[in-house]
C-alpha cells in the first residue's frame, strides 16, 4: 500500500508574478510587438478564458512570464475573496503571459496534472479562504507554506 507524507508546496513549485505594465504599454490588438495578457477574468472553473484580452509591449515581458503547459494561473491578489486563489491549468505552451495581479505555480517536480487537481479541491480553496480572512485586498503571498501530500518513494 501507498504511503503520503505531508510536505510544503514550496518544495515543489516556483512561483512566478505577473507582469506590470501602464496603459502606453497596451494596445487593444495583438500586434509584432505586443503579446496577449490573461488576467483574473480570464481564470475560469472549467479552464483559461481567452476572451477581453489586452496585449502589451514584448519587451515588458521576461521570458519565464510567458505560459506553459501544465503552467498554473492564479488571481493572487482582489479585492474580493471569491476571485483571490482562483486557478486554471494550460494543458498547452501559449504564446501569453499575465498580469501582475495574477501569478504562475510551475513545477518540474511532480505530475503538473496532479498539481492542478490540487488547485481545484476543497482543501485548497478552504485555505485560501482563511489565508485571505480580514484583509481588505486579499494576498496569496503564504501559498509557499501550504500543506501539499505525496506520495513516499521506497
Amino acid at each position: 500500500m501507498a504511503k503520503w507524507k505531508k510536505v510544503k508546496l514550496e518544495e515543489y513549485i516556483d512561483q512566478i508574478r505577473g507582469v506590470s505594465y501602464s496603459s502606453k504599454d497596451v494596445s487593444n490588438v495583438e500586434t509584432d510587438t505586443h503579446v496577449a495578457i490573461l488576467r483574473a477574468n480570464n481564470i475560469q472553473d472549467d479552464g483559461l478564458n481567452f476572451t477581453d484580452l489586452v496585449y502589451v509591449d514584448k519587451r515588458k515581458i521576461k521570458e519565464n512570464q510567458y505560459i506553459k503547459k501544465g503552467d498554473i494561473l492564479i488571481c493572487a491578489s482582489s479585492g474580493s475573496k471569491n476571485l483571490v486563489g482562483k486557478a486554471a491549468q494550460s494543458n498547452k505552451d501559449l504564446e501569453m503571459s499575465f498580469g501582475a495581479f495574477c501569478k504562475v505555480v510551475r513545477t518540474q517536480k511532480i505530475y503538473a496534472p496532479y498539481l492542478g487537481y490540487y488547485f481545484k479541491s476543497r482543501k485548497y480553496r478552504s485555505l485560501i479562504s482563511n489565508l485571505s480572512a480580514g484583509a481588505n485586498i486579499n494576498n496569496m503571498s503564504l501559498l509557499q507554506n501550504s500543506p501539499f501530500v505525496e506520495k513516499e518513494n521506497k
